[in-house]
């Protein structure tokens, strides 16, 4: 097989006919360009809907009325040639396959020759080529019309900046995508298709990210502002690239950083080894280490942050207490993320022996900006109380759970009369939904609330964990 020269970059325009046929393609310096197109392990699953795939037809259809003659051009495709001369699609897989689609229902050749590895992208194929035929959707498609530009890299790494710079149509990668991408090709390549189906199985992994990277942003040593994911979604993407991707190091190894306890009373050493290996704050390597520290705390938010409860039988676990006063109520998100962070950075140091006591008392000092803001509880509001209120620092900088308490029983805020909204208003709904789960009667009055809510609930906190029936 003819590969590409030692130089780094290699451009070509072909005809969608050309490149997919197996002719002989040469670059704008006349280099042969040869090679099987190939979908990388770690690529994300194909994910256009019948939807984008229609638009498309339609594009190509009005394409043809308006320029006949002219080719129609459907962007670049950003490969990389490995050292066996296969072209790894680095961008373009959506557009490719929704081509092929396009190509079985107009019954053209050739098609892609692709393989599919993640079944979500098979079921996704099938899906749409089913749902545009229940449609009746006939394309007319001409692959010689169709013009796209090949960049061919030696170097994966350069495939992935030049991607990042481009502005492709179709579902462009997330913070999330490329972070993948960057430690799957960290993972030595025997185990690389191994952790490709880890990291699947791991599922939607925003609420996880969320979680992250506010713990690990919102520190008072080294505050860092975090930017909006719905209304700064190109920064928000930056951010999570290089705090998840590019930042991590290079060393391949599988370090985990944790708060370890010695006895030295003791001739023997009891500890076993701790479910929650790695520092929610802690340094990371590219490759295993961040796909381990990213699978620990999706595990561990699904444990302890579920969005419903799933066994009825443990009717007073903690679980079933965190979906009654966060997961049901209408508060904030915003407020749930930063509590869902510090719940994170509690368990993996602590466990989960005593988190009732602090989940309760961290529940008391986050949602106490629900009582006391004047406004709603914006983002911004919430990103501003954290660092106003160094919560987080307090659960990375105690040694034992008793110091963790104390510091969350010295928290102190103040709520106003004319703070609080109508009676069915978000902070009257708040102070309603906490005194029936928490099991205390309060007068509904602004005035009254402002006196006794917060010793209420500070006596039912204390009352629930004093209980021989909810403490350890």
């Amino acid at each position: 097989m003819t590969t590409l020269s030692p130089l780094p970059l290699a451009v070509a325009s072909v005809s969608l006919d050309q490149l997919l046929s197996g002719r002989e393609i040469s670059d704008t310096l006349g280099r042969p360009l040869k090679g099987r197109l190939c979908l990388p392990e770690y690529q994300r699953p194909y994910r256009w809907s019948s939807e984008q795939v229609a638009q498309l037809a339609d594009d190509l259809a009005r394409h043809r009325q308006l320029a006949p003659g002219h080719d129609y051009y459907l962007g670049s495709l950003i490969l990389h040639q490995s050292e066996d001369g296969s072209l790894n699609i680095i961008d373009g897989q959506q557009r490719l396959t929704s081509i092929g689609i396009l190509c079985l229902l107009a019954g053209v050749s050739p098609l892609p020759d692709l393989s599919y590895r993640a079944p979500e992208s098979r079921q996704r194929i099938r899906s749409n080529l089913a749902e545009l035929r229940r449609k009746n959707l006939q394309p007319l498609l001409d692959l010689n019309q169709v013009n796209v530009t090949l960049v061919v890299t030696r170097s994966e790494d350069d495939a992935y900046r030049f991607f990042e710079t481009q502005n492709s149509g179709g579902v462009r990668l997330s913070g999330i995508d490329i972070a993948k991408a960057h430690h799957l090709r960290a993972v030595d390549e025997a185990r690389q298709n191994d952790y490709a189906r880890r990291w699947e199985q791991l599922g939607d992994l925003e609420p996880v990210v969320d979680c992250v990277m506010r713990g690990r942003h919102w520190q008072n040593l080294d505050w860092r502002e975090l930017a909006s994911k719905q209304r700064q979604v190109r920064d928000w993407r930056d951010q999570v690239v290089e705090e998840l991707a590019t930042a991590t190091g290079e060393s391949g190894m599988d370090v985990a950083y944790q708060l370890a306890v010695d006895d030295f009373t003791q001739q023997e050493r009891r500890g076993q080894p701790k479910l929650w290996r790695y520092d929610l704050r802690q340094p990371l390597q590219a490759g295993p280490n961040s796909i381990n520290y990213l699978e620990q705390f999706q595990t561990l938010l699904s444990r302890y942050c579920p969005n419903q409860l799933i066994d009825e039988a443990h009717a007073e676990s903690w679980p079933r207490l965190y979906v009654q006063l966060v997961a049901c109520s209408d508060a904030s998100p915003f407020l749930r993320k930063l509590y869902d962070a510090a719940l994170a950075l509690y368990v993996s140091r602590f466990g989960d022996t005593r988190l009732e006591e602090a989940g309760l008392w961290l529940f008391r000092a986050i949602y106490s900006l629900r009582m006391s803001n004047e406004k709603m509880v914006r983002e911004s509001s919430v990103q501003k109380f954290a660092r106003d209120n160094p919560l987080l620092d307090w659960l990375a900088h105690s040694y034992t759970h008793a110091q963790v308490i104390a510091r969350l029983r010295g928290f102190s805020y103040e709520t106003r009369p004319e703070n609080l909204d109508a009676p069915s208003g978000k902070k009257r709904r708040h102070v309603a939904a906490v005194s029936q789960v928490l099991k205390f009667n309060l007068a509904t009055t602004p005035e009254q609330i402002v006196l006794h809510f917060d010793n209420e609930l500070r006596r039912a906190i204390e009352q629930r964990c004093n209980s021989k029936e909810h403490c350890a």
